[in-house]
């Protein structure tokens, strides 16, 4: 490969990488929310097994996956505030 074949093919794995991040936003949301909701006592008698990290550790990690020009900035509180907002509609729709 010559340097603009590097730099073109840079550029497609870098925009891949940020829709894989996306992509795992959407699907961490979407279970976060399933167990939040399954952890609520009016839902569900028994609690499930949910992701084990502490809030710090998530932050971290997610810190850990930013780029500096893909994906430079990744805020652990909104996807957590967005799996609680999915989580309350599940549980103000739910019926036992």
């Amino acid at each position: 490969m010559n340097l603009a074949e590097l730099r073109a093919e840079r550029e497609k794995a870098g925009l891949a990488y940020a829709e894989s991040v996306s992509d795992l936003r959407s699907k961490w949301i979407r279970l976060a929310a399933i167990e939040r909701t399954l952890c609520n006592q009016n839902v569900a008698p028994d609690s499930v097994k949910v992701f084990h990290f502490t809030r710090r550790q998530m932050e971290d990690g997610l810190r850990s996956l930013q780029h500096h020009e893909f994906v430079p900035r990744i805020i652990a509180p909104e996807w957590e505030a967005e799996a609680a907002a999915l989580s309350d509609l599940q549980i103000e729709g739910y019926q036992a």
